[in-house]
Order: structure tokens, then sequence, then C-alpha cells
């Protein structure tokens, strides 16, 4: 006890590892074959209980207009990185600059109250990240099909395009917000996994569910896995019927 322990960025560093090398589920499999191997677990049947809980996401929910500015903030600095360009610099040579501010609707000094005013920054907002996503594509079209870059530039696009089909509705006479949620809508560009959800029918949450299966004799988890925040529990409750057989452990 009088030992002094390892540096915190050690564990970071490890977890870093397991992560890159998609071996994330490791130290907690051990950990269960270890509990079995010395007789934690006093039961061999198979016996969990299922429980959810909310995770909250790490990325900010904004309004339309400035989540469609992160997304254009974001395909601008992939197509930039492919230039070994500066990302602000890029966006500027491309009339992109203003999406780099602290708040593209903060900054319009528009009137907010005017109904027309709204509808043309809205127009200009969609008409910016249409023309970006035509010079993505076009990025992406130039590029070889085994290219890394490729990949990355069509994920930011996918993303940037998803916003735009899940927030905008077009018409002849222009953009408008759409009413109402869309299903499965992305509520932050910089954690698109993240959804809006419901812990009850009064409160709410953005981010993720997390399901667990514990050994009811040992309080042991056996299993763990996240989830999409609007996603059913009983859903998952199947899944979990299905998985348990392969749960070390169980």
């Amino acid at each position: 006890m009088e030992e002094r322990p390892f540096a915190k960025s050690t564990l970071r560093l490890f977890r870093a590892r397991l992560i890159l090398h998609e071996r994330m589920q490791t130290v907690f499999r051990k950990s269960l074959d270890f509990a079995r191997y010395t007789g934690y677990f006093r039961s061999r049947g198979i016996k969990v209980v299922l429980d959810t809980s909310y995770i909250l996401g790490r990325g900010a929910v904004k309004d339309t207009y400035n989540l469609l500015a992160d997304g254009i903030v974001m395909l601008s600095g992939t197509l930039a990185a492919g230039t070994c360009s500066d990302p602000e610099q890029w966006a500027r040579e491309h009339s992109l600059g203003r999406y780099f501010g602290s708040s593209v609707k903060g900054e319009a000094g528009i009137d907010w109250d005017d109904p027309e005013a709204r509808r043309v920054f809205l127009d200009s907002v969609v008409a910016d990240a249409d023309r970006l996503l035509t010079v993505a594509r076009e990025a992406i079209e130039a590029l070889p099909a085994d290219d890394p870059e490729r990949g990355r530039l069509h994920e930011a696009a996918l993303v940037l395009e998803r916003l735009l089909l899940q927030d905008i509705e077009r018409r002849e006479g222009g953009t408008r917000l759409k009413q109402g949620v869309s299903p499965d809508r992305v509520a932050s560009v910089h954690d698109p996994q993240m959804r809006h959800a419901r812990k009850s029918e009064r409160r709410r949450f953005d981010g993720h569910k997390v399901h667990l299966a514990v050994d009811p004799e040992s309080q042991l988890i056996t299993a763990a896995d996240v989830l999409a925040g609007n996603a059913p529990d009983h859903q998952e409750r199947w899944i979990w019927s299905s998985r348990r057989k392969r749960t070390p452990g169980s």
C-alpha cells in the first residue's frame, strides 16, 4: 500500500492500444475467466439479470443551423487535410470561413423575428453545404479506390448529407426547417452515434444506452453492450438471449 502506483497516463495508453488492436474486451473477459477459475461463480447454470441504463453523449446538442455548420467544418477539415492545408484557410479560400466562428447562427446578424430573413439565411447555409458536397464528390472520384483518404472523405460527406436530409425540407420557393424531430436524428457531428431519447415519459436525454447482464448470485457483470439511446429495451433483450451461451462465466 505504501508503494507509488503507476501514472494515470499508463492506463490511458493501455486503453488506446486495446482500442487500436480491437481488443477492448480482453481485460473484461480475462477477469470473468479468473472469477470462474477461482469459483466465484457459484452456479454453472445460465442465469442472468438484465438491466438498462443511459449514458450521456459527449457531443454538444445544437440547433439545425449550428449542426449544419459543424458538418461543413468537419468536411472542410477533411478536404483540407487531403491537400495538407490549414482547415480554416482552406475554408476561407472556398468562401466558407464564416462557419469557423463560435456560432454561425449567433454571428449571422439577422432579425430572427423576420421569417423571410430566416429563410434567406437558411437557404445560404444549405447552398454552402450543397456546394461543399459537390467539391467532396469530385475529390472522392479523383482518389484511388484503396486510398484511405477516400474513405475518410466519404464518411464526412455522408454525415453532412444526413444532416441535410433529416432537418431540411426543400421546396420550390426555397428551403425550410422540417417540423418535428426526424426518427433516428443525428444530434451531434462530434458524436454521431448519440440520439435523442427518453429515460421516462418526462425525462429525456441525448446519448446512448448500456445494457448489462449480471449474475445475481455473485453480482458480477457478465456481459455489456452499448446501443443508440433511442433503441427499444425489449429488442436488445432478445439479443441478450441469443448471446448468453457464449458469455464467459455464465
